[in-house]
C-alpha cells in the first residue's frame, strides 16, 4: 500500500457535517486522522439511514461513509481531565479540525490559543455557519439556511415561483472541500516557516464563492440573474433538462456544429428553417422549438440519448440516479467507487477521491471507526498509561 502524499500528518477532528467530508479527503491521502467523539458517540452515529434499518451508533450510513480512514477515540471534553487529555493529544497533532460555537473551546482551554502555546507548529481548522468575527459570528445556521445564506438557494427552481431546495448537504461538502484545500496551503506554509496558523472558515462564505457568476453579474451591471427552472441560463436553444423514457437528459446545443447535429438528428422539417441557424432567433423562439425536442427525447432512452449524443458531436448528458450512479461502469473503472468491509454493514461500496494523483492516490486503508474502537491504541501512543486510561474509562472520561 502507498504511504500517500500526507503520510506523517497527525490530524485531532472534532469536526460535525459541515467539515467531516473534507477531513475524510484529507485522510484517504494517508493522513493519521482520529476522530474524537464524546463517550457517547458523535450526533452524526444517530442519523439514519441504518445498516439493515437497526438503529445504533455503529451502524450509521451517514456516519460510516463519512469517516473511513479515520481512527477513533471517546473523550469528554466538558470535563477537566478530558480537557488536560485533549491538550496532550494537541501537543503531538499537526491539525485541529473543529466546528463548535465561536469561543466554545477557548472557553474549555483547548481552542487555538491554548493548544498553539503548546504547540507552535499546530493548523487549527474552524468551520463555522459564519465565520469567527462580523455580527452574525454566534448566529446558528443548518445545511438548508446555508444554502439560502450563500445565495445558492436563489437561483434554484422555477421563474416566478419560490427557490426549490439543492441536493443534500451541498453547502457543507463546499465548506468541507474549503477547508481541505486551506488546511494543504496552512501545511505549505508551515513547511516554509515553521509556523502554525489559525483557519477561519465560514460556510456562508464557502457557497457564496460557488454563486460568482450571479454576484459579478450585479456588481457590474446591477442585473439580478433569475431562476430558470429546468432550462439553463443562457441565451441558447435547446438549452436545459429534457423528458425520455427512463428519466432526463441535459442538453445544450448552442455551436452552429451542435445544433446542426441535433437538428439532422430530429429530422423535422420545422427546425431546418435557415433563421434557426443564428443562436439569437432560436433562444427567442425556445417556447416553440422546445417542445419539438421534447417530444423527440420522450422517445429515447437516456443511454442512447447520451452515447449517440457524443458520436454526433452534440453535449447530452444522463442525468443519473443512485441506481446508476454505483453501478456505472466508468466509475468503477476509474476506481471512484470503492469495495470496503465493515463489521457491522458487512461487504459494501464507499465513494473514494474526485480526483486521482499518479504518484500518490486516496486509497481506503480503514473502514470507519466503531465507537471508541481506538482508545487504547491513540492514548498509549499519547504517553497515556494504561492504570491511568482505567481510571479515566471509571470516571466517564473515555
Amino acid at each position: 500500500m502507498h504511504q500517500g502524499a500526507l503520510a506523517g500528518v497527525r490530524v485531532l477532528d472534532l469536526s460535525g457535517t459541515s467539515a467531516n467530508f473534507g477531513v475524510k479527503l484529507i485522510a484517504g491521502y494517508g493522513a493519521d486522522v482520529i476522530k474524537v467523539e464524546p463517550p457517547a458517540g458523535d450526533a452524526l452515529r444517530a442519523a439514519g439511514p441504518f445498516a439493515d434499518g437497526k438503529e445504533g451508533p455503529d451502524a450509521s450510513l451517514p456516519f460510516i461513509v463519512n469517516n473511513i480512514n479515520k481512527r477513533g477515540i471517546t473523550i469528554d471534553l466538558e470535563s477537566r481531565e478530558g480537557q488536560l487529555l485533549f491538550r496532550r493529544l494537541g501537543t503531538g497533532a499537526d491539525v485541529v479540525f473543529e466546528t463548535a460555537a465561536p469561543g466554545w473551546m477557548d472557553a474549555r482551554g483547548i481552542g487555538f490559543a491554548a493548544l498553539s502555546a503548546l504547540n507552535p507548529r499546530l493548523i487549527y481548522v474552524a468551520v463555522t455557519p459564519f465565520g469567527q468575527s462580523g455580527p452574525r459570528a454566534y448566529y446558528r445556521a443548518s445545511e438548508f439556511t446555508s444554502q439560502a445564506m450563500g445565495g445558492a438557494l436563489f437561483m434554484t427552481g422555477d421563474p416566478g415561483e419560490r427557490p426549490v431546495r439543492g441536493a443534500w448537504r451541498v453547502a457543507d461538502k463546499m465548506a468541507g472541500y474549503t477547508a481541505a484545500s486551506a488546511t494543504l496551503f496552512a501545511l505549505f506554509h508551515r513547511n516554509a516557516t515553521g509556523e502554525g496558523q489559525f483557519i477561519d472558515v465560514s460556510v456562508q462564505e464557502a457557497v457564496a464563492s460557488q454563486m460568482e457568476s450571479s454576484t459579478v453579474t450585479y456588481w457590474f451591471s446591477g442585473n439580478v440573474r433569475q431562476r430558470n427552472g429546468w432550462r439553463y441560463p443562457t441565451t441558447t436553444c435547446p438549452a436545459g433538462i429534457y423528458p425520455c423514457i427512463d428519466g432526463e437528459v441535459s442538453i445544450v446545443a448552442s455551436k452552429p456544429h451542435q445544433w446542426t447535429g441535433l437538428r439532422d438528428w430530429i429530422d423535422d422539417e420545422r427546425l431546418h428553417e435557415e433563421r434557426y441557424m443564428i443562436e439569437a432567433n432560436r433562444y427567442a423562439e425556445r417556447d416553440y422549438i422546445d417542445p419539438i425536442v421534447i417530444a423527440w427525447t420522450k422517445t429515447m432512452p437516456k443511454s442512447v440519448l447520451f452515447h449517440e449524443g457524443q458520436r454526433r458531436g452534440v453535449p447530452i448528458g444522463e442525468s443519473m440516479t443512485p441506481a446508476d450512479l454505483v453501478r456505472d461502469v466508468h466509475l468503477l473503472q476509474r476506481g471512484y467507487i470503492v469495495p470496503a468491509e465493515h463489521p457491522v454493514l458487512g461487504r459494501h461500496h464507499v465513494p473514494g477521491a474526485p480526483f486521482i494523483m499518479s504518484g500518490s492516490p486516496w486509497q481506503l486503508r480503514r473502514t470507519a471507526p466503531l465507537l471508541g474502537e481506538h482508545n487504547d491504541e491513540v492514548y498509549t501512543e499519547a504517553g497515556v498509561s494504561p492504570d491511568e486510561l482505567a481510571d479515566l474509562r471509571r470516571a466517564g472520561v473515555v
